[in-house]
């Protein structure tokens, strides 16, 4: 979908990518960015406890809906911040999903290597960092991991996030860039004008999961 690729587009390919991929609307998951925040989340050592909880959580329960929005999709689920974040989730989702949603979903979780070169109908990504354990993520080697992580979702993408802009001072920093991205999306708002805003004041959170 535009939406998901519109990221790695814009920073890492100066805009030569060109989307060819649009379902019919009736098939096509909107939005295509979803935004959230989670509130008290917390990196504690290498991980982020309520982060990985509210991911899974939110996992659990849109697979749980009747008629699902993920029906007949394949999950992928990648953290930025290292191992320790992903062996967190696949300890959790192995408590929480059958052996036959896991098959069915072909879920894959851990960091963005773990996706190099495949794809998945949804990325859930965990970002991790939280206000005041938020070591800058510059550089080529950053830039890499970025743009597996943000282009490896053909429908949509889901940023879970303990940070807002204004905690990541760098505005070179990644982490600024993808939450403003998302936070734009969620709000509505073209991508520039939540650039503006958010050096200012920082984005709240436009979307919350549905836990029901």
């Amino acid at each position: 979908m535009p939406g998901c690729i519109a990221f790695s587009n814009e920073h890492f390919y100066h805009g030569r990518l060109l989307p060819r991929r649009l379902p019919p609307r009736s098939r096509r998951l909107e939005p295509a960015l979803v935004d959230i925040l989670v509130p008290g989340g917390a990196k504690k050592g290498k991980v982020n406890p309520a982060e990985a909880s509210a991911l899974v959580d939110y996992l659990v329960a849109q697979l749980a809906r009747s008629p699902s929005e993920l029906e007949g999709l394949s999950v992928g689920i990648i953290s930025l911040a290292g191992v320790e974040q992903a062996r967190l989730l696949r300890s959790l989702l192995l408590g929480r999903l059958t052996d036959a949603q896991l098959a069915r979903h072909r879920l894959v979780v851990g960091a963005a290597t773990s996706l190099e070169g495949a794809d998945r109908g949804v990325i859930l990504r965990a970002a991790v960092a939280s206000k005041g354990a938020a070591p800058p993520q510059l550089g080529r080697t950053y830039e890499q991991r970025y743009n597996v992580a943000l282009s490896r979702a053909r429908d949509r993408m889901v940023l879970f996030r303990s940070l807002r802009a204004s905690d990541v001072p760098n505005p070179d920093d990644l982490k600024q860039w993808t939450i403003q991205r998302f936070a734009a999306a969620a709000a509505g708002q073209p991508a520039a004008a939540s650039l503006r805003l958010s050096s200012q004041v920082g984005l709240a959170p436009q979307l919350k999961p549905s836990l029901q």
